[in-house]
């Protein structure tokens, strides 16, 4: 089982307008707080979209991007890698963080 999916209302994180979410594993849901900055929620989904149809296709690896952090922030772009062996993917359990330039999103 999996699902990644946005939570109903938006909040506020250090005056930044945010949304909930949540990533529902076998293990259990793991909680997420969307910056919605330079990303909308329209942009996460797209993502989503984007990296699941990769996996579809065949790509051994993607990764679902639940944080975008807006330029010249201190807050790092947040991932939750999903790894192909075979016909199954495995959600890894934890999020990682990351530095992104744009130029590569």
């Amino acid at each position: 089982m999996f699902r990644i999916e946005f939570l109903p209302g938006d909040a506020r994180d250090a005056g930044y307008l945010c949304r909930n979410g949540r990533i529902a594993v076998a293990e259990g849901d793991e909680p997420f707080r969307a910056l919605l900055h330079d990303w909308h929620q329209d942009d996460y989904e797209r993502q989503w979209r984007e990296a699941l149809a990769s996996l579809a296709r065949g790509d051994r690896y993607a990764c679902l991007v639940t944080v975008m952090p807006p330029v010249g922030a201190r807050e790092m772009a947040e991932l939750w890698p999903l790894l192909r062996e075979g016909d199954d993917v495995t959600p890894c359990t934890s999020r990682s963080a990351v530095t992104v330039s744009r130029r590569q999103c």
